[in-house]
C-alpha cells in the first residue's frame, strides 16, 4: 500500500473536526497475552522436545466519520513474541492467505532485522485496517485494507478463502485485513449485492481476486450465491440458513474449477460442503453438530503429505487433509462470569480426533482469562531412515500427527 496514501489517510483520520457535525475520532483497542506449550509427537528425533511460546499483542483501532458520507477506519497491531525456536515467524503466520492479498505491506518483523537472527525473541507489526467507505445514495463503496469474508458454517467455511482461520487458531476475534475495492448495494428486503476486487501482491492481474455475491431473504431463509475468480481458479458458492422450531440449520458449499484459466491437466476440481444444526437445550447450554466433506482430501493417511502441493491447498486455503469430518460442540455457562466449551473434530476417514476444551473467566469488565488446548488422538507418524540418512516421516492419521497444544490467554479491552 502506498506510503503517500497511508500518510494522507492518517492526516485525515486525526484531523480535528472538518464540519460542525463531525465527532472526534474514536480510539479503542485491546491487549492480549498468550502462553502456549507445544508437545510434538515423539518421533525419536533430537531437537524435538516440548516447546513453549509467549505472545503479547497490542491492537489499536480508530474510526472517524468527518462527514455523513465518509467513514474512515484504521487498525495497527504490535506483537512481542518469545519462543523456544528461532523467532522468524510472525504470530500472524497462522493465517492462511490473508497477507497474500495485500498490494504492499510494512515489514512484518521489526526486530531483529532481516540480517540478524535472534533465536528466541521477535517484535512484529501488522497494519491490519486502512480503509475509507463512501456512502452514496445507491451503495457503500469501500477502498483500502478491510475484511472480506463470508460463510455461515460454524467451524469450516468452504466459501471463505480470502482470509480464513485454521481450526486451531488461538485468536479468531478479527479476521486479517486485505486490500480491496468493494461495492455493496442494498436490494429488496434484507438483501444485498456485494461485488469487488481483492488485490494480490503489487496488484498483478493473475494474483487478484474478483467476486460477485448476492444475498437474499426468501421464505424466512437467508440464501446467498457467490462467484469468484481467484488465483486462476473459479469458485461457485452457495449458503443457506434458517430456523426450524427452536433449532438453527445451515449449509455452505463451494465448487472450485481448479486452474480453469490455466491450460494444464495437473489441476483437479474439488467440492467442499458443510452442513449442520445448533440448539440451546437450556438458557445456559448451547450445542451444535456440523459435518464437512472435503473432496480435495484423500482417505489414505500415508499420502496426506502429498496433498499440500495441490492448488486446493496452495491457492484455495484448504487445510484439512482427509475427506469426511464430524464436528460436535457444546458450551455451558457455569456462572454468569464463567463459560466452558468443548469441541471435537473427528476425521471419519482415519478415525483420529482433535479435542478442544476451553474455559473462560470474566475477571472484571472487559478483562478475560482463559485456558484451553488442542489434543490430538490417533495413530502416531512412522519414522523411517532413507539411504542418505534423512528422516522420512509417514503420517498414519491426521490428528495423531499434530502436536498437542495447551494455552492460556489474558485479554484486556479498552
Amino acid at each position: 500500500m502506498s506510503k503517500i496514501f497511508l500518510l494522507f489517510f492518517i492526516f485525515i483520520l486525526f484531523l480535528p473536526n472538518l464540519s460542525l457535525s463531525a465527532e472526534l475520532p474514536s480510539i479503542e483497542g485491546n491487549y492480549k497475552s498468550f502462553f502456549s506449550i507445544i508437545d510434538n509427537p515423539d518421533l525419536a528425533l533430537k531437537g524435538n522436545p516440548v516447546k513453549g511460546s509467549v505472545s503479547n499483542r497490542l491492537r489499536l483501532k480508530s474510526s472517524y466519520t468527518p462527514f455523513d458520507w465518509l467513514y474512515l477506519q484504521l487498525a495497527y497491531d504490535l506483537s512481542f513474541e518469545v519462543e523456544d525456536t528461532t523467532g522468524t515467524n510472525s504470530p500472524f503466520s497462522n493465517l492462511l492467505s490473508g497477507q497474500r492479498y495485500r498490494i504492499d505491506d510494512l515489514n512484518s518483523r521489526i526486530f531483529p532485522s532481516r540480517d540478524d537472527d535472534y533465536a528466541n525473541f521477535g517484535i512484529y507489526q501488522n497494519l491490519d485496517r486502512l480503509s475509507a467507505t463512501f456512502r452514496v445514495p445507491f451503495a457503500d463503496i469501500t477502498v483500502g485494507r478491510q475484511v472480506v469474508a463470508w460463510g455461515n458454517a460454524r467451524v469450516v467455511n468452504p466459501t471463505d478463502i480470502i482470509s480464513p482461520f485454521t481450526f486451531d487458531s488461538l485468536d479468531t476475534e478479527e479476521r486479517p485485513g486485505v486490500d480491496a475495492l468493494r461495492l455493496l448495494f442494498p436490494i429488496g428486503f434484507m438483501g444485498e449485492l456485494d461485488g469487488g476486487i481483492v488485490f494480490g501482491k503489487e496488484a498483478e492481474f493473475d494474483k487478484n481476486t474478483l467476486y460477485l455475491r448476492g444475498k437474499y431473504y426468501i421464505f424466512e431463509s437467508d440464501i446467498s450465491l457467490l462467484i469468484m475468480d481467484f488465483q486462476k481458479n473459479l469458485l461457485l458458492g452457495f449458503n443457506f440458513a434458517r430456523s426450524i422450531a427452536e433449532a438453527g440449520f445451515w449449509c455452505e458449499s463451494a465448487y472450485v474449477f481448479s486452474g480453469l484459466f490455466v491450460n494444464e491437466e495437473v489441476y483437479e476440481d474439488y467440492f467442499r460442503f458443510s452442513i449442520g444444526s445448533d440448539y440451546s437445550f437450556t438458557e445456559n447450554t448451547y450445542s451444535f453438530l456440523e459435518y464437512h466433506w472435503n473432496q480435495a482430501g484423500i482417505n489414505e493417511p500415508e499420502d496426506y503429505l502429498n496433498q499440500i502441493a495441490k492448488a486446493a491447498y496452495t491457492d484455495g486455503s484448504v487445510y484439512f487433509l482427509g475427506q469426511h469430518y464430524l464436528i460436535p460442540g457444546i458450551s455451558y455457562q457455569v456462572t454468569p462470569l464463567i463459560n466452558a466449551e468443548l469441541r471435537i473434530l473427528a476425521n471419519l476417514s482415519d478415525f483420529s480426533v482433535l479435542i478442544y476444551p476451553f474455559i473462560e473467566y470474566n475477571i472484571a469488565t472487559d478483562i478475560y482469562l482463559s485456558l484451553g488446548g488442542f489434543i490430538g488422538i490417533g495413530k502416531k507418524p512412522d519414522l523411517k531412515s532413507t539411504t542418505f540418512n534423512v528422516p522420512d516421516i509417514r503420517l498414519r492419521s491426521e490428528f495423531g500427527g499434530y502436536p498437542d497444544v495447551y494455552f492460556s490467554s489474558f485479554r484486556l479491552y479498552f
